[in-house]
């Protein structure tokens, strides 16, 4: 192993451990770890598409949406646009601008940069993947499509 990646496996495990600890379901290798549901994600050899969702606005595709989004980005309060994946296969969610004087926003307060999230589907299973991490979940019971090739 070169010097430049001899600190690679303890750099991952030491990222997927602290994201496990955010309540994250963190996948280690495709195909290796079961979700929540009991399926395994996406397995190595399977082609991930982006998708969009068949029925976004139905409630039990959202219920198992925001837990899917609360699994891979750990606690967090979630609210979501009814046409969430309905148009776009990805997703960004920013943080709340905290109000300065006078209840009005306060400019240039929220430094984090904004989390990307994806829709994917492969062997018919939707999953959500965080972009910045890579980390993937199933989305339970809910139904995507690809998208059509460009």
């Amino acid at each position: 192993m070169s010097p430049l990646c001899s600190g690679c496996r303890i750099t991952a495990l030491a990222l997927s451990l602290s994201l496990a600890a955010t309540g994250c379901s963190v996948f280690a290798a495709p195909g290796s770890t079961p979700d929540a549901t009991g399926k395994a994600p996406a397995a190595a050899t399977e082609m991930l598409l982006p998708a969009l969702l068949v029925s976004p606005s139905d409630p039990a595709t959202r219920r198992v949406l925001l837990a899917a989004l609360h699994d891979l980005l750990g606690d967090r309060s979630i609210t979501l646009a009814d046409d969430a994946f309905a148009k776009a296969s990805e997703l960004v969610l920013e943080r709340a601008r905290p109000p300065g004087e006078a209840g009005r926003y306060a400019t240039g307060r929220e430094m984090t940069p904004p989390i990307r999230v994806r829709l994917l589907t492969a062997g018919g299973r939707c999953i959500l993947e965080r972009a910045d991490t890579r980390a993937r979940v199933n989305v339970g019971a809910a139904r995507c499509r690809a998208l059509p090739a460009p």
